[in-house]
């Protein structure tokens, strides 16, 4: 059985081991291809086929950068962006982010646990053992498409959605405040829509993250059309996560990613950038709550009787759009309850009334009731006494 040159199983084992005997086993079913030449890449093309390699491993191959494929125990198996890598460990699938030089705030992210199932933080720390190698953290992996995929192909969330939505993620990013994280990078393209609802990935990563530099895309709008900070390196905290968290909604609602309208390198909304318009003119059919909230977070509101301004924190966001018990009423409390009274009398009523066509005796199967009364003492007047009649004297006639 054909087996895979010495240099190609080397590179292979150390991949995977199983690769190896996956190519000798593979080696039998000669395939001629026509635009791939011999050699190499016939055998990479064989377990491409197989499904043993993915696209990312196989490029990285025959580009000769099998180092990349390689993060301490995790085999990479594909690319989510710049910084990003799918991978394959012992536990299982995983999420690599590249990050720069190990620092004890990069640790302390990997200790943090946020219990919500809306929010995903990186719990584990790896690589940067030796001199010139990246630090990578490591998140789960989380199902379904973007939030940004899903508006391109199918438009805008309608009123509904896009409450429920923001419900959802702020639980999420209050636990994530309650914890001390500050997200940073809050934006359609980390909102993944799975079978089990909305979850934001990376928490309290961007903050942590050295610039991007024009290796990384920096500047390129059409990835997304997200724009690239030109004036200094962004800020992150409490304020912009807010207005990010708007923007994300104001993008929900209307169909219409702020594309160039974000002057942030993650595609959130600054005090420096041009405003959006109000949500209320492009979504007529949206939640007087949710528009309320993203009007005051852009700044389209200020503040009134019922509110103080914008909120200040997540849990404030998850207070206002709480869903609102009708107001206690004194008049229509009375109301109902003189209403129940009279249905309560009427249906009391016609239980008493007899029903003329039944028997008096009641069904002729049921028996007899027995009834005892007591003597009762008569009310009559007393008889008159009538004197007795004299007696009749009998005289014989001759």
């Amino acid at each position: 059985m054909p087996a895979p040159p010495p240099e190609l199983a080397a590179r292979l084992a150390a991949l995977d081991r199983r690769l190896v005997e996956r190519a000798r086993r593979l080696g039998g079913a000669v395939r001629r291809l026509s635009e791939v030449p011999a050699g190499d890449l016939l055998w990479l093309d064989r377990l491409h086929a197989a499904g043993a390699l993915t696209d990312y491993q196989v490029a990285a191959l025959i580009e000769g950068r099998d180092a990349e494929l390689r993060v301490g125990e995790f085999v990479v198996a594909g690319s989510l962006g710049a910084r990003t890598r799918t991978a394959v460990g012992a536990a299982g699938p995983a999420v690599l982010k590249r990050c720069g030089v190990r620092t004890e705030a990069l640790d302390h992210l990997g200790r943090v646990a946020v219990p919500h199932a809306a929010i995903v933080v990186p719990h584990a720390v790896t690589g940067g053992a030796g001199e010139g190698q990246w630090v990578w953290t490591l998140s789960a992996p989380a199902a379904g498409g973007t939030l940004a995929a899903r508006l391109s192909a199918r438009g805008r969330f309608t009123g509904e959605e896009a409450l429920a939505l923001a419900r959802t993620l702020a639980g999420g990013l209050a636990a994530a405040e309650a914890a001390g994280l500050i997200h940073g990078e809050i934006h359609a393209k980390n909102v993944r829509l799975g079978p089990a609802g909305p979850v934001l990935v990376d928490c309290g990563l961007a903050p942590l993250l050295p610039p991007r530099t024009a290796g990384d895309g920096a500047g390129d709008v059409s990835r997304g059309g997200w724009a690239e900070p030109t004036d200094g390196p962004p800020t992150f905290g409490t304020d912009e996560d807010l207005r990010a968290f708007a923007a994300l909604l104001w993008g929900a609602l209307t169909g219409r990613p702020p594309f160039l309208l974000a002057p942030r390198r993650f595609g959130t909304v600054g005090l420096g950038g041009p405003p959006l318009p109000p949500v209320g003119d492009l979504a007529p059919d949206a939640p007087a709550p949710l528009v309320d909230l993203i009007d005051r977070l852009l700044g389209h509101l200020s503040a009134d009787a019922r509110w103080d301004g914008p909120p200040a924190s997540f849990a404030e966001v998850v207070e206002r759009l709480r869903p609102v018990r009708p107001a206690f009423s004194p008049v229509r409390t009375a109301g109902w309850a003189t209403a129940c009274g009279f249905a309560l009398a009427g249906i009391v009523g016609a239980a008493s009334v007899p029903d003329p066509a039944a028997s008096p005796s009641g069904p002729a199967d049921a028996p007899a009731p027995i009834v005892t009364t007591e003597p009762a003492e008569s009310t009559a007047p007393p008889s008159p006494e009538i004197d007795a009649v004299p007696p009749v004297r009998r005289v014989a006639v001759p």
